[in-house]
């Protein structure tokens, strides 16, 4: 089936299909069941879990944006005739059919072999090329599943599909063979730079992590921190011989020392009286993930304070998570707003309040994140508990330095926050930089037209079978004697 050249007409027929664009005179918009067969994958029924005929097969989680990952493939049980069916061979094309996730619908990859006699599921389907080659359809996919278009149409609440007919009754602007070519190997060419760059710059925060890693240590006494990788413990006081050595004036000092450590409840959900009209922030361990905790998201009422073991505690209240989900256990936040606590939650209240030395508890808690974590207990959900906390040794400095090594990390943190925020707009303007790219590519203004080239529905015309001649009617004429 072929489309209008130029202009900007849309068939509304297709169940999902972008608006055409005007492309170059030797180029043909065909839909990709024109350029190559398309076929889904089979259902994976428990029928065929197991069998005689244990195959493995590709699935919608083994295609990544940089190729097929085979780290974990399943099997399941082949024929012969769904084995011929299924089978892939190098060159297909595999696209993820559908997706919760709108960013991974039409998720493309080319096969290589990557594992002998391998077949594909139904989460995925295959595009074997006949008059276009694999790497031109696999960029072509990979536009349009970048810019969206897969989705823009599909059904569905929860899940994205684009399906067999979607996919086979996509537009695909078809240039000539050798044209074909040209602008795969532009692309690549293009493409190799920048995935140098994004490697470039994807190492910027794992390197911002080690920076604001080794600032901290070295306000904090340099590898005196980092090497004491007990000092922390609940007992350390009897565990070590002697505390690692500090500079001039330092001391170590346990956290109840010089302050009270407490945690609090969570008021039963069960009675309303406890939540209902509540004005009273109420934080939990979810909160903890930026430097300060500027507002809650939940409220308790004055009722729900007599009657647990809830309690106030002041803003500049510095908090550390004792157990939460993911990497939130050992992580520390400051409350910008007095609030009461869940009892996933220590809160350190200074004897003497203080705001530096809550910043500088803060910035502890961030270095030695690691190690407070190793100290967590359980099994299910590993936990601190006030005890290691109160029994933390902090090293603290004279009264006169801190104010001048709390803004010697402020400033030091500021430098690598904008060097990240930089490598981050860098990342999304290569981003657009790519979809510039294969725009230009798909509307035949990458490279030039060479006018050797056989136009594509020319060639297309060359490699179909010409339709039968219809048989003429009525009797036939005697030949002549």
């Amino acid at each position: 089936m072929s489309f209008h050249r130029t202009g900007r007409q849309t068939l509304a027929t297709a169940p999902i299909m972008p608006d055409l664009w005007e492309i170059p005179p030797s180029w043909a918009w065909q839909q990709i069941s024109d350029v190559g067969h398309v076929e889904l994958g089979r259902q994976r029924s428990p029928v065929n879990h197991n069998g005689p005929n244990m195959r493995p097969y590709i699935r919608a989680a083994n295609i990544t944006w940089s190729g097929i990952d085979v780290s974990d493939v399943k099997e399941m049980n082949f024929d012969q005739t769904d084995f011929a069916r299924f089978k892939l061979t190098a060159g297909d094309v595999l696209i993820n059919e559908g997706s919760g996730s709108a960013k991974e619908v039409g998720k493309p990859a080319i096969w290589k072999s990557e594992i002998a006699d391998c077949c594909f599921q139904n989460t995925v389907i295959r595009v074997q090329p006949r008059d276009c080659t694999s790497e031109y359809l696999y960029f072509y996919i990979l536009y349009n599943a970048r810019s969206g278009s897969f989705v823009e149409k599909t059904q569905g609440v929860n899940i994205y599909h684009i399906g067999k007919e979607g996919l086979a009754t996509f537009p695909i602007p078809l240039p000539p063979l050798a044209e074909q070519r040209r602008i795969v190997a532009r692309i690549e060419a293009l493409f190799a730079r920048t995935r140098r760059a994004r490697a470039d710059l994807e190492r910027v925060r794992p390197l911002s992590a080690i920076f604001r890693q080794a600032i901290r240590a070295f306000s904090f006494g340099g590898e005196i921190v980092l090497s004491s990788e007990d000092y922390g413990r609940a007992d350390a006081i009897t565990h070590l011989k002697e505390l690692p050595k500090l500079p001039e004036h330092w001391k170590w000092k346990k956290i109840s020392d010089f302050a009270h450590v407490q945690t609090g409840a969570t008021p039963l959900r069960s009675e309303k009286n406890f939540y209902e009209n509540g004005k009273i922030p109420w934080v939990t361990s979810s909160c903890v993930n930026y430097d300060m905790i500027p507002q809650a998201s939940e409220f308790i009422t004055e009722k729900a304070i007599k009657e647990t073991n809830c309690k106030i505690v002041p803003a500049g209240t510095l908090v550390i998570a004792l157990y939460g989900e993911g990497k939130t256990r050992g992580k520390a936040s400051i409350l910008g707003i007095d609030a009461a606590t869940n009892q996933a939650l220590a809160a350190i209240v200074l004897d003497s309040p203080s705001p530096e030395l809550t910043l500088w508890l803060r910035e502890f808690f961030a270095l030695r994140y690691r190690q407070m974590r190793s100290m967590s207990s359980g099994g299910v959900q590993p936990n601190l508990n006030l005890g290691i906390i109160k029994s933390t040794l902090v090293p603290i400095p004279p009264p006169d330095l801190l104010p001048e090594l709390l803004r010697y990390i402020r400033r030091n943190l500021s430098s690598v926050d904008v060097a990240e925020a930089n490598a981050t707009r860098a990342l999304a303007l290569l981003d657009h930089l790519e979809k510039s790219i294969l725009t230009r590519a798909f509307r035949g203004e990458l490279v030039p037209q060479d006018p050797n080239d056989e136009p594509a529905e020319a060639a297309l015309a060359r490699a179909r079978p010409a339709p039968a001649q219809a048989k003429p009617r009525g009797r036939r004429a005697r030949q002549p004697a």
